[in-house]
């Protein structure tokens, strides 16, 4: 009786180890699987990150054209505003001072 519950002892240890093993390598390709998912998302952070500042810099870029364009409608403005404003007193004073 003893020499059956060593064998069962030995064959209950030997399967235990067997579970360890498969256990272990399951780790294994789990730690590897992280590895490579953090790799997968810092490279996508990257990425981004790159499209982002790019994303930026155009907006900047057409904001600086946009407000060079208001600015220079808004020069043609005050032009044709104070050439109408000259003309108008201009009449005013040539009929004021033509009847006098």
């Amino acid at each position: 009786m003893d020499w059956d519950s060593g064998a069962l002892t030995t064959d209950r240890i030997s399967r235990l180890e067997g579970a360890y093993e498969q256990v272990d390598k399951r780790l294994d390709d789990l730690q590897q699987s992280l590895t490579s998912l953090r790799s997968d998302v810092n490279s996508s952070l990257t990425n981004t990150e790159a499209q982002v500042i790019g994303l930026r810099n155009e907006m900047n870029s057409r904001f600086e054209n946009l407000e060079g364009q208001v600015n220079s409608r808004f020069n043609q403005l005050l032009i044709l505003v104070g050439g109408s404003w000259i003309t108008i007193m201009a009449g005013m004073l040539a009929r004021f001072f033509g009847k006098g």
